[in-house]
């Protein structure tokens, strides 16, 4: 059967492996420059290729996900990873990894199988019409038409900010609207003397007063806003209202000293302020640059100790 394969993300690359080796002849087209972009980037580099406890009330149509899952469990998702020479560990939380710990090694063990395998690889390459004639389908790929048995739309959901453009192949009653999800997230007037710091937080999500989500682990500070996997699980929330057609005024609140009682954390604070050391009054807490990042936020409140408790 000769196949035509659109997208060079997870879902198009394993549907190009598995019908090349079930004897199809596959041509994949992507529109970047390269397969597997999309993967390369997942997990910040790591490559966060999947979960040991999947299930399908995580998803908002748990009914399809669910006839997925039986019929294909995870342990047979880790048995095709195997196959293509990509083993895995899972942390603490059932998140699972390559070995290896890059994404890019990953890209590097689904290339070889499609190599492997004689998929007929086109990059750079933008299907712009298909068409069904003679029992099969005219495809309009690269600027010239031809015909395949079967297509697979492959290329997937909006992962970036932007929006993959299917509007010329598929009708608009076959689309779900989509929006990107476990993603890091831009800030408003961001610091950018953060970029690069890591801490340790425990995360709110708001919609205005409201609290929608908390979680806790490692945030990361970029110049554009905040990522981390704790980032990641809040975001999701933002684009379930989002597919839900909710609007948020969002905010996210972070408590940089979780492991620090409030009272505690005052206490030393308060004490420092006092005796005049304000410049010093996350010494020992904070990393200095987050540190030095609050006390411009607090301006000269933080020089009051009168203050100091409501700071």
């Amino acid at each position: 059967m000769n196949t035509l394969v659109i997208g060079g993300g997870m879902s198009g690359l394993t549907y190009a492996i598995v019908a090349a080796k079930c004897g199809h002849a596959v041509t994949l087209a992507e529109r970047n420059s390269r397969v597997g972009k999309k993967i390369s980037l997942t997990g910040n580099g790591r490559c966060n290729i999947g979960h040991v406890q999947v299930s399908a009330k995580c998803y908002n149509n748990s009914a399809v996900v669910r006839r997925v899952l039986h019929a294909i469990p995870v342990t047979e998702y880790v048995r095709y990873l195997n196959s293509c020479g990509i083993y895995t560990y899972a942390d603490r939380e059932g998140r699972m990894y390559p070995l290896s710990d890059s994404a890019a090694n990953v890209v590097d063990c689904l290339r070889y199988q499609l190599s492997k395998y004689r998929v007929r690889l086109l990059t750079d390459t933008v299907v712009t019409r298909i068409e069904r004639a003679n029992g099969g389908y005219d495809v309009n790929i690269g600027g010239r038409t031809e015909h395949f048995d079967r297509v697979v739309l492959a290329c997937g959901g909006r992962s970036h900010a932007e929006e993959v453009n299917t509007s010329s192949l598929v009708p608009a009653s076959a689309l779900t609207y989509m929006c990107p999800s476990l993603v890091p997230v831009k800030v408003q007037a961001m610091d950018p003397t953060l970029n690069g710091l890591r801490a340790q937080a425990t995360v709110s999500l708001y919609d205005g007063e409201d609290l929608l989500g908390s979680e806790t682990g490692e945030v990361q500070f970029k110049e554009y806003g905040l990522s981390g996997i704790c980032i990641l699980d809040l975001s999701a929330i933002i684009a379930r209202r989002q597919v839900q057609r909710k609007s948020g005024d969002y905010r996210f609140v972070l408590d940089v000293v979780p492991a620090m009682d409030e009272w505690t954390l005052e206490e030393v604070v308060y004490s420092r302020l006092a005796a005049g050391e304000r410049d010093k009054s996350f010494y020992g807490i904070l990393h200095n640059k987050l540190g030095e990042h609050i006390l411009r936020r607090l301006g000269s409140q933080a020089s009051s100790p009168q203050i100091a408790h409501t700071a």
